[in-house]
């Protein structure tokens, strides 16, 4: 399965140097030069699209992340949620963990 999909817009796609997929994967130039053939052959790495000179599409590398995340983590957030929690239980315990009225913080 391949995680292309050309833009409807008919506008160049931006696509990312090995410098900016290793600060993506949040990690090294160098650790992702020693890396990347083991993420290709062990973790179906995406490789670099042909013909453009070793550069990566963003929406391959953003979907192999989101992959590699444990499916609780992938879960969809529940609209209703305040933002910046995924659950009710997260922000019922942001909450619990406030100090409350009167008290020091």
């Amino acid at each position: 399965m391949s995680d292309f999909r050309p833009l409807s817009s008919g506008q160049p796609r931006a696509l990312l140097n090995t410098r900016q997929v290793a600060a993506r994967l949040g990690r090294t130039l160098n650790w992702f030069y020693r890396n990347k053939k083991r993420l290709e052959n062990e973790h179906e790495f995406p490789h670099p699209v042909g013909g453009c000179g070793g550069r990566w599409d963003p929406a391959a590398i953003d979907a192999w992340l989101d992959r590699q995340m444990p499916a609780r983590l992938r879960e969809p957030v529940d609209p209703s949620v305040p933002s910046g929690f995924a659950t009710w239980e997260d922000w019922m315990l942001g909450q619990a963990r406030k100090p409350h009225e009167g008290e020091a913080a």
